[in-house]
């Protein structure tokens, strides 16, 4: 049984920063960064978000060697979901949707995407 489990999405953004630094290809979507959180609290913590075909395995590998367990991220035949962000310097963003919007709820977990062993799991955050 886990502590924790993370439902959202995966995503590729590129971000723009205050300054017009652009950094291409970040990771993103909620999943992620619920993750990331809430194992500095628990190392009990997992997520399940699908990602697209094309989501880097290098971008995999690099969540399975930060201690990830990628088993709740099927991939599905559709192009990954791909954001544009711009980060201004009063802290407002502004975010456009790069992708099909078409592609986001096939893109978005559905329970057939649980794991068997996350189902017994304390909690779940959508």
């Amino acid at each position: 049984m886990f502590d924790l489990i993370c439902l959202g999405n995966v995503t590729l953004d590129d971000v723009i920063l205050p300054q017009g630094q652009v950094r291409s290809g970040c990771f993103g979507g909620d999943a992620i960064y619920a993750v990331l959180g809430g194992q500095l609290w628990s190392d009990g913590v997992r997520f399940v978000a699908p990602t697209g075909r094309d989501f880097p395995e290098t971008m995999t590998e690099a969540l399975r060697s930060s201690g990830l367990d990628c088993a709740g991220m099927p991939i599905r035949d559709l192009p990954v979901i791909r954001n544009k962000v711009h980060y201004k310097a009063d802290g407002q963003r502004h975010w456009t949707l790069l992708s099909d919007p078409d592609n986001f709820f096939p893109l978005s977990p559905a329970p057939a995407d649980i794991p068997k062993q996350f189902l017994n799991s304390k909690a779940f955050l959508i």
